[in-house]
């Protein structure tokens, strides 16, 4: 049987080409009224994720913050036993305008008591938001690793504003000296961890 499109053994190609310029000339593209629909669908799913979206940008620089604080922590602690030395972590002081402000909310300095023993080890810059910290003054590890105060330590790290989705963080420093972390479980700033 032969082919209807063939002529002399060969397959004739300006049919099939009309045949798909028919079938193309029906609908290209889309009507501006679909356009229009799908950019309104597209923005009011897009405002309905916003609010989460910026609450776990919040969180996760809230969780950052915490982490490096308890790294630094870790780090002081660690020095201290190498170096044979005590260690402090203090937070940064800022002048603002005629007053001193000092707080973990400007950064933390990690240095050796004795600036001749080493001096300042790690400096960390401030947190990226903003956060609020129990601990005000500084904390120091003995050349043993334990806390100079010989008392348990529990510093918080809070969000500036209270929200649902943000929660404080614990971070306590045990008689033994070892900092561990802790989240929220009430989500009550007033009663801590």
């Amino acid at each position: 049987m032969k082919n209807s499109h063939a002529i002399n053994g060969k397959f004739d190609h300006s049919k099939s080409r009309k045949r798909r310029a028919i079938r193309m000339n029906g609908m290209n593209g889309f009507t501006m009224i679909e356009l229009l629909v799908g950019i309104a669908i597209v923005g009011f799913l897009s405002t309905l994720a916003m609010p989460n979206m910026r609450d776990m940008v919040a969180n996760s620089r809230l969780r950052s913050t915490s982490n490096d604080l308890l790294t630094d922590l870790r780090y002081a602690r660690s020095e201290a036993i190498a170096r044979n030395t005590s260690v402090i972590i203090e937070p940064v002081t800022v002048t603002v305008g005629s007053n001193e402000v000092v707080s973990f909310s400007n950064g933390w300095n990690v240095k050796c008591v004795s600036t001749t023993a080493c001096g300042t080890l790690r400096t960390h810059s401030a947190p990226n938001g903003s956060f609020g910290f129990s601990l005000t003054g500084e904390l120091s590890f003995s050349s043993d690793g334990r806390p100079d105060s010989n008392s348990a330590a529990t510093l918080l790290v809070q969000p500036a504003s209270a929200t649902g989705f943000l929660r404080m963080r614990c971070i306590r420093v045990g008689l033994n000296g070892r900092p561990s972390m802790t989240a929220d479980q009430d989500n009550n700033m007033s009663n801590g961890c």
